[in-house]
């Protein structure tokens, strides 16, 4: 379908604000790109303004928005 996702992308907190995460999603899209790849998405955080920032600034943009639930065992 032409179609990839990102995920789990990090930066090392030492290594934070200096433009690595940006540069790896860019290349990365690139490549994907290249591959023949027409559609890129991933999820975050809508409280993750860094990565909202820097995935922004890729181009992505919001199409749908989601929550995330966890089933705890009762005692």
């Amino acid at each position: 379908y032409r179609v990839a996702a990102l995920g789990s992308v990090t930066t090392l907190p030492a290594h934070r604000e200096q433009g690595f995460g940006s540069a790896v999603c860019a290349r990365l899209c690139l490549a994907l790109r290249a591959e023949g790849i027409e559609h890129i998405g991933l999820n975050v955080s809508s409280e993750n303004m860094p990565a909202l920032t820097c995935y922004n600034h890729l181009g992505f943009t919001r199409v749908s928005t989601y929550g995330e639930y966890m089933l705890t065992a009762r005692g």
